[in-house]
């Protein structure tokens, strides 16, 4: 089976932008990830964090699981 490990990258959720103020990035990726398990039953999707800024520890996290994936 395909293993694919999504990073979301967003603002803070309070912070002026697109899409509007209090934009929920949590329920987003529910719903985005949803929606892929759903479509692509056959491709595993490995749940990762979302980065609402420059945080190197984070982007680390996320490279690294480029040896676990497809």
């Amino acid at each position: 089976m395909i293993k694919i490990c999504l990073t979301f990258i967003s603002k803070p959720k309070f912070e002026a932008g697109h899409p509007y103020v209090g934009f929920d990035n949590e329920e987003y990726k529910k719903i985005v990830l949803g929606t892929l398990k759903t479509k692509f039953n056959d491709i595993t999707f490995i749940d990762h964090d979302i980065i609402t800024y420059y945080n190197k520890d984070l982007l680390k996290k996320s490279l690294m699981q480029k040896n676990v994936t497809d």
